[in-house]
């Protein structure tokens, strides 16, 4: 997940947004963060993501990208279930700043053999295919400090997360650290900014460094996000985001901007 917050939803408050992405481009980083030729490689997903407020200080989440499509150029894509991510937000503070504590994992439940495959031979007549899984092969868990403070009688709010991941299978453990600014311009309109580094925790060097299993893997993500409500309780999002240095340069990972657009609902 891309943003956290130290707010808790009320007992009973439910977000829920549904999503399409697209993502398109041809900047491949290898280990050492070194750009090389890539042919375009393609994504689109459909997503949803889920808050709902157990308590006043308890809120659980799901992250759930069900279904992918993936693969280069004009391959026919391989595609199937992403892996959900589910979280438990507990509040820590409730006054400003707010703060909170958040546990989650993955689980593994995409298909981990689903190639993607050439529409025409090559020239020594062979149909190329390349395996994409939708999602990581191995169960991790992490835990996240989010802390987050709002400003102008509300309108505007900042907040800042740091959380450590645990892989399993011999991958790297990982780190995140994630802020995010964001402004209420009036009752129905709101825009926000972020910018997240990910980097590799801990190297095992035990398991093959492939990109589609994020060893090795470092990035930094700058997202910029809009939401207008149409009627209410209901809202369209558009999000687009991309890859910098700013953090820390991309290493094993095919570089790509994103769009995304969704409906939400907050009730």
């Amino acid at each position: 997940m891309l943003g956290q917050s130290g707010w808790t939803r009320n007992k009973g408050g439910i977000y829920a947004k549904a999503g399409f992405y697209t993502l398109s481009g041809s900047n491949y980083f290898n280990t050492e963060g070194v750009k090389l030729p890539s042919p375009t490689f393609k994504q689109q997903a459909l997503t949803f993501y889920g808050e709902y407020g157990v308590t006043k200080n308890l809120t659980a989440i799901l992250n759930f990208p069900y279904m992918k499509w993936q693969g280069y150029t004009d391959d026919i894509k391989a595609k199937g279930i992403g892996n959900p991510q589910i979280e438990l937000k507990v509040a820590v503070l409730r006054k400003v700043p707010v703060v909170a504590l958040l546990v989650g994992a993955e689980l593994p439940i995409a298909k981990q053999t689903n190639y993607s495959v050439a529409r025409k031979p090559d020239e020594l007549g062979i149909i190329n295919r390349i395996n994409l899984p939708t999602g990581y092969p191995d169960f991790n868990y992490w835990g996240t400090l989010a802390i987050s403070s709002g400003f102008w009688q509300g309108m505007g709010w900042v907040s800042a997360y740091g959380q450590y991941m645990v892989r399993g299978q011999d991958f790297n453990n990982q780190a995140k650290l994630g802020f995010e600014l964001g402004y209420k311009w009036s009752p129905h309109f709101w825009t926000n900014a972020r910018l997240v580094g990910w980097y590799q925790a801990q190297t095992k060097n035990t398991a093959v460094a492939s990109i589609v299993n994020g060893q090795k893997t470092e990035y930094t993500l700058l997202s910029v996000g809009a939401a207008y409500e149409v009627l209410k309780h209901w809202s369209v999002t558009l999000d687009y985001q991309t890859m910098t240095n700013f953090l820390v340069r991309p290493k094993n990972v095919q570089a790509a901007p994103l769009l995304q657009v969704g409906v939400s609902a907050e009730f």
